[in-house]
């Protein structure tokens, strides 16, 4: 009984929801009336019209069935009809005329329930898409409803409650309780809406058998709650039904004690399609949730790395700030004393000390970049733009570099022509000292440092040009990037990256290639009209 039950739903539903060949054992019912009926035909009177209850299997058919099968179950009542009226007629020697008439009304009457049969079915077809599409909608209305009190939520334990309340509104349920799981028992959080008189486990109570290995499948979906052990939730809360669902969490939550999932029961729901709704809005809600712990964790990550690196900021602008006003009164002493200001010094003296001067300005230039670079990096450098004369710059450099040139026996040579950019100019010179300071210290004794300005289509195109050995192959990709240019006796591989930042901050490009020496060559608008494209830009 209890599977006739079931296939007569299957059949209902069937029909509502206009599948085709979807009721077998319907097919096979109408078979067997078929039959019974025909055998029950040929053993009684002709004028005895048995076959008219064949309109059952046809009925049946029509209702449930596709309609090429409903056709044949007609074909088959019609040949049976008229089969059994001429076995009947020919078992008793004679034709009735009233048993042929009833026979061709039989046949009629089948037509005309086939065709209201099928009929019946079209509209019940059509009624329950229409019914389906009103359900899918009020459906889709609520969860959009409920969604848009949950996007306004940012704190989770906020978030967990607003999602009860939804789910009990949408689903017209009496309450929702919330209870947190980890490590196979009940924990926080725990929300009950409404609060009073509803019953859930303690937290530290181990979680039923039935809901863990519910929670352990790869896919869960929303259950009835009819296991046994979860009967006591029902009982103490005089529930008639009850509605399962959980949520993961991603292992990073934020709230203590880290749940690694949340169960959601719902009592006694009134709305259609409540599990339906359920399982649609729990995945919603999971998403939201595993964003939030993530997006509090990102800027909890955020909020520690800021505080890291306004501590090395400190840290740089301290250790630059402090260097440098002791290497620079020390340097100051020690040329004072190679100039006799304490009396005449030995020979090896005057040598120790040129060699700690020398160290020492090294160490004052180590502060002073590492003290930009810290500013360039933070973007602490206010812009200023004015007219700034790329020619008497130049030409002034080159003056202020003679002697590193003289100390060489380098030749410059600076074919400049007028041209006038929009720019600052402490930062341009020392873009510009920068280049030729790293071209004196690659350049041979002897040798020619040409330094070229031209105007070209808007743009100051700066090229500066040595005769070294240039740059090794694998060192040039990471040339303007940090610590890139980094190379044995030379810097410590700022210089260049601090010039691609000054050249970057104008809105130009620095590029490097080889050609007998190594040429680098600047691009910079008239008009300074754009900033900083990426974090270590430059070509080479």
């Amino acid at each position: 009984m209890h599977r006739l039950y079931k296939t007569i739903g299957r059949f209902r539903r069937g029909v509502f929801t206009g599948e085709t060949d979807s009721a077998p054992a319907i097919v096979s019912l109408s078979l067997v009336i078929l039959t019974g009926v025909f055998a029950l035909d040929l053993v009684t009177p002709q004028t005895l019209i048995v076959s008219i209850l064949l309109n059952v299997s046809i009925t049946m058919t029509g209702l449930l069935a596709s309609r090429r099968t409903s056709v044949l179950m007609l074909i088959l009542c019609l040949l049976a009809n008229g089969i059994a009226g001429f076995i009947d007629a020919r078992r008793e020697g004679f034709v009735s005329a009233i048993a042929v008439w009833d026979r061709v009304f039989s046949g009629f009457s089948f037509v005309l329930v086939w065709a209201l049969s099928r009929f019946i079915r079209q509209n019940a077809t059509r009624k329950g898409q229409i019914l389906a599409i009103q359900a899918r909608s009020r459906r889709e209305y609520l969860i959009r409803k409920s969604l848009g009190e949950l996007v306004a939520r940012t704190e989770i334990p906020d978030l967990i409650r607003v999602a009860a309340e939804q789910f009990r509104s949408t689903c017209r349920a009496r309450a929702v309780v919330v209870k947190g799981v980890a490590d196979d028992r009940f924990a926080e959080p725990t929300v009950c809406v409404p609060e009073s008189d509803i019953w859930s486990w303690p937290s530290g109570e181990p979680i039923p058998g039935g809901l863990k290995l519910r929670i352990d499948r790869p896919d869960p979906a929303p259950f009835w709650a009819t296991q046994l052990s979860l009967r006591p939730f029902v009982d103490f809360n005089r529930a008639d039904r009850v509605a399962a669902g959980w949520v993961r969490l991603v292992p990073e939550a934020a709230f203590p004690p880290r749940p690694t999932a949340l169960v959601f029961f719902m009592i006694d729901p009134e709305e259609d399609g409540a599990l339906s709704l359920f399982s649609e809005l729990l995945p919603l809600l999971e998403e939201m949730l595993n964003r939030s712990v993530l997006a509090r964790n990102l800027m909890e990550k955020n909020r520690i790395l800021s505080m890291r690196n306004d501590v090395i900021r400190d840290l740089v602008y301290a250790v630059s700030h402090d260097i440098r006003t002791p290497l620079v009164a020390n340097t100051l002493n020690m040329k004072l004393a190679k100039e006799g200001a304490w009396g005449e010094l030995p020979a090896p003296y005057l040598n120790i000390l040129d060699h700690a001067v020398v160290s020492n300005e090294a160490l004052l230039k180590l502060a002073n970049d590492l003290l930009l670079l810290t500013r360039y990096e933070l973007n602490e450098i206010p812009p200023a733009r004015q007219p700034v004369d790329l020619e008497r710059l130049l030409k002034s450099v080159v003056e202020e570099l003679g002697p590193l040139f003289r100390a060489k026996g380098l030749v410059p040579v600076v074919c400049a022509d007028p041209f006038t950019v929009s720019g600052d100019p402490g930062g341009l010179k020392r873009l510009v000292w920068n280049l030729l300071d790293n071209a004196i210290r690659w350049s041979p004794h002897g040798g020619t440092v040409r330094i070229t300005l031209q105007g070209r289509e808007g743009q100051a195109i700066l090229e500066i040009a040595d005769e070294g050995a240039g740059v090794a192959p694998e060192i040039r990709p990471q040339l303007f990037k940090r610590f890139g240019g980094l190379q044995r006796g030379g810097g410590v591989g700022l210089g260049l990256y601090i010039a691609n930042q000054i050249v970057r901050r104008h809105g130009g490009v620095l590029s490097y290639r080889y050609d007998r020496g190594s040429h680098f060559v600047v691009s910079i608008p008239s008009a300074w009209n754009s900033g900083p494209s990426d974090k270590d830009g430059g070509s080479a």
